[in-house]
């Protein structure tokens, strides 16, 4: 048989992959039991060789197996008849037709799963819209160009990106002064405390103070009843001593 291309099965590959038809009600004709083209039903000759059909298995002669399909069981494409071509074709046209069913579900997919983000976008947009109201426009240092959003600016034709960017120049800020306030309460915060404490200790050394005041006022109290009663003494001492030299 002729030498096949590169691309499909030879015969000797079929043969040494003990190659059945693809029909299973279909089996192998051995070449000598075939004088003509089980197609056309013309003798087989030199210029008119014998060929088999990968699919049925009959003897064919090569005008009538010109076509080439993948047949189950064979990775390349192999020889097939003219009256088996057609079920590969309609195998064909049925796979084209799923491939494209499955295309067209993908693309009915991407559109919707577009759509649902498109909405999410807007419904976004929508939120940011809201976030900007009561917002004045920031002219900070360094910020992207084409920042030109404005709250006073026409929903409708809002750039999506302007829109951040404002939204974001602005929380930039808000931040900024969200951190000055807590550095201001945290610097009176920390005055206070110490205030307080420094309250206390003051509080502290008054009692201390007023603690030793009492002491001393009670020692001096002491020596006061101490001198009075020692003055008491003195004058038994000295009555008596009158009486005696008298």
């Amino acid at each position: 048989m002729d030498q096949e291309d590169t691309l499909y099965a030879s015969d000797e590959e079929i043969g040494k992959e003990k190659f059945v038809p693809a029909d299973p009600k279909a089996h192998w004709v051995p070449d000598d039991m075939v004088t003509a083209c089980s197609v056309c039903h013309e003798p087989f000759s030199v210029t008119r060789r014998k060929h088999h059909c990968r699919h049925c298995g009959r003897v064919v002669c090569a005008q009538c197996s010109e076509h080439r399909v993948v047949v189950p069981g064979v990775k390349a494409k192999v020889r097939v008849c003219d009256a088996c071509e057609p079920l590969y074709s309609d195998l064909r046209n049925s796979a084209l037709g799923e491939q494209l069913d499955a295309r067209e579900q993908i693309n009915e997919s991407l559109k919707s799963a577009l759509k649902e983000k498109y909405e999410e976008v807007e419904e976004f947009k929508t939120f940011l819209l809201a976030m900007t109201e009561g917002m004045a426009p920031v002219n900070q240092e360094g910020s992207p160009p084409g920042s030109a959003f404005s709250p006073q600016s026409d929903p409708d034709r809002v750039n999506f990106r302007e829109l951040m960017i404002f939204v974001d120049l602005n929380q930039r800020e808000m931040r900024k002064g969200y951190e000055k306030l807590k550095r201001d309460f945290d610097a009176e915060h920390s005055e206070r405390v110490e205030k307080e404490r420094n309250a206390r200790l003051l509080a502290q050394r008054c009692l201390r103070a007023e603690s030793e005041c009492q002491k001393l006022r009670n020692v001096e109290n002491e020596r006061q009843e101490a001198r009075e009663e020692a003055d008491k003494q003195k004058t038994i001492i000295d009555n008596l001593k009158d009486r005696i030299n008298r």
